[in-house]
């Protein structure tokens, strides 16, 4: 969704929200900010976080805890990716390391992988809407994150919705 700053993009996207049957589908907001073009995957992190339901006021350690059990309760297999997701999410956990030889393009494309496998496993449980708002802010992991996850989507029942400004 392309177009000029104040022409109703946000609207759009909240209408079209409005109307996602809710019980059936999920639906996940992330937002760029022009202050975080700097952040690697910051829209994708705010979506999950979103999706995760990390806005609460809990400590660090409970924080994780339910980021494990959520990952853990989609597919068991992605267990292999939760020290990259809690990493992204700023989250520790003693059982799942971050690897100290994972560093730039091996934890680029560990964390490329470990967003992708976790937003369609839970599309695979219920059909999933991802809204990255505000694209024209996004930094080039997250560009490149959502280049791969576009790969993935014709095998599941994922819709992502990008809004952005023409420049």
């Amino acid at each position: 969704l392309v177009g000029e700053p104040g022409i109703g993009k946000s609207r759009l996207l909240h209408e079209f929200v409005q109307r996602v049957p809710r019980g059936r589908c999920a639906v996940l907001r992330g937002h760029c900010q022009v202050a975080g073009t700097n952040t690697p995957y910051l829209p994708i992190v705010d979506a999950l976080h979103h999706g995760l339901r990390l806005q609460e006021d809990l400590p660090p350690a409970a924080l994780a805890e339910r980021v494990v059990e959520t990952v853990l309760g989609l597919d068991a297999a992605l267990a292999t990716y939760l020290p990259v997701l809690l990493h992204l999410l700023s989250l520790a956990d003693a059982r799942y390391p971050l690897r100290d030889s994972l560093k730039g393009s091996d934890l680029r494309t560990e964390a490329r992988e470990a967003l992708g496998a976790v937003l369609t496993a839970s599309a695979r449980r219920r059909p999933l809407v991802l809204l990255l708002e505000d694209w024209h802010w996004a930094d080039e992991a997250s560009s490149d994150a959502l280049r791969y996850l576009l790969g993935l989507v014709a095998s599941t029942p994922l819709l992502v919705v990008v809004s952005e400004r023409p420049e």
